[in-house]
């Protein structure tokens, strides 16, 4: 005799109280960390003297416009660099880690290192005092509970 017990009720799926870092969520607060907003970013970057090792006709020093669009397509949700020296070009002009960002922009969610959703500071930075929870550093908590109080 083979006795089964019927397939339990699925129930909803659990969602999840914070959605996973992305490439351009972790540009986004750098970017705005570094108190730069992206029109300020994009006349930086237009204006930035081209480094010796790029040598493609790709690798040329975006105009305005160009370097405008290019920053709000790298801080769209889905999108990312292609090139590895696109976003080495923005990390001379604001506090990013290269490899963090093609880390988020490439590797599975498990693979994903720790980044603090207040300010994008990950373990390698020295502007993070620690962890609070999480994906919150210390800093960020502290700043918080101020603005609270300040309410």
């Amino acid at each position: 005799m083979i006795v089964f017990s019927p397939a339990p009720r699925c129930k909803p799926g659990v969602q999840r109280l914070v959605e996973p870092m992305t490439a351009a969520c972790y540009l986004r607060l750098r970017r705005a960390r570094s108190g730069m907003s992206r029109r300020d970013l994009a006349y930086r970057l237009s204006s930035a003297v081209q480094p010796h090792y790029l040598v493609s006709p790709a690798a040329r020093v975006p105009a305005l416009d160009e370097a405008m669009a290019l920053i709000d397509m790298l801080e769209t949700d889905g999108a990312r660099a292609r090139y590895r020296w696109t976003i080495e070009a923005i990390s001379a002009l604001i506090p990013v880690d290269v490899d963090v960002y093609h880390q988020l922009a490439s590797d599975p969610e498990e693979r994903h290192p720790q980044v603090c959703r207040g300010c994008a500071c990950t373990e390698g930075d020295v502007a993070s005092s620690g962890w609070a929870v999480a994906n919150l550093c210390v800093s960020c908590l502290k700043r918080d509970a101020a603005l609270a109080e300040v309410r």
